[in-house]
């Protein structure tokens, strides 16, 4: 009969008759198409790309830190902003604390490295020190909450190298100061294109799904749907952690089925606009495109 089917098929089977022809029926769900493809008139906002203000004097902080070097306090004193403090944790456990600690744990206390529950409990701490660290909402139960006893062993300052030519070039091939700045933005640049681009694209798409609605089917909705979310839920592990946890499942329940439409809507959309356009793929398109994740990966070819 000419069908594109996609998805498993619903049978009606008749009994078998000795003698009689024998027929049965198929029912299944097939690929949606339209007559024509709306896209003229359609419009899109694209945004000038530039790198905000003081981005690249944060690049340069984050780079400074990871090549500072610790060293030994001149004087015992408390933990401080930007020092490295080496830790031993112990988990709550049953009511109780653990009575195996953890391998020490060296922890900057830095924002963005770290927790900020463990930068909060460690500075102002001395040697010797025992802090208690909650990770999760106050508002959660206890039993939900991870605690550590975090005591404190050592605490190092931190030195971060000067901001020269010498440090640009202790990073590789630049000759100067400006030569790095100049990367680095360059470097941001592209991330934020790469992320317009594919803003532009989804926005291209909404509009297209709005202009040209399709009868879509729902197995396949409802496949794609159950897909996602068994990767969410994957995410958490399959237990419930809290409050605040529960109301995140809640909100993908709500939400899947909108986003599987979305992409069910947006796959056979294109589909229709290769069709109505005669758009062919060659074999030296697809060449092309694996040569390019081979770059992009960094492994070989075949």
């Amino acid at each position: 009969h000419s069908l594109e089917p996609i998805a498993e098929p619903e049978i009606d089977v008749n009994d078998l008759v000795e003698g009689e022809d024998y027929a049965f029926k198929i029912k299944v769900e097939v690929a949606p198409r339209v007559d024509e493809v709306k896209y003229e008139g359609i419009e899109i906002d694209k945004y000038r790309i530039q790198v905000p203000e003081g981005r690249v004097e944060e690049e340069l902080d984050k780079m400074r830190s990871q090549m500072a070097n610790a060293v030994e306090l001149e004087e015992p004193r408390p933990a401080a902003e930007g020092d490295l403090v080496i830790t031993e944790l112990k988990r709550w456990e049953d009511g109780e604390w653990a009575d195996t600690k953890m391998p020490p744990q060296e922890i900057v206390l830095e924002k963005g490295g770290v927790r900020d529950e463990f930068i909060e409990a460690l500075t102002g701490a001395s040697v010797g020190d025992e802090k208690v660290v909650d990770l999760g909402s106050p508002e959660e139960l206890e039993e939900k909450r991870t605690r550590f006893m975090a005591t404190v062993n050592e605490i190092k300052a931190r030195v971060l190298p000067e901001l020269d030519d010498e440090f640009a070039k202790d990073l590789g091939a630049f000759d100067s100061l400006d030569d790095l700045k100049a990367d680095i933005e360059k470097r941001l640049l592209e991330s934020l294109q790469s992320g317009e681009d594919e803003r532009l694209k989804q926005a291209l798409f909404d509009a297209l799904r709005e202009a040209n609605p399709l009868e879509l089917p729902e197995g396949l909705v409802n496949k794609q749907a159950e897909a996602m979310k068994t990767q969410f839920e994957g995410m958490f592990g399959g237990e419930s952690g809290g409050e605040a946890e529960e109301k995140i499942k809640s909100t993908i329940d709500e939400s899947t089925v909108k986003a599987a439409r979305d992409i069910v809507h947006q796959h056979f959309l294109s589909r229709e606009v290769a069709r109505h356009a005669d758009l062919k793929l060659e074999d030296a398109d697809i060449d092309k495109e694996l040569e390019e994740m081979a770059e992009r990966s960094g492994l070989p070819l075949p």
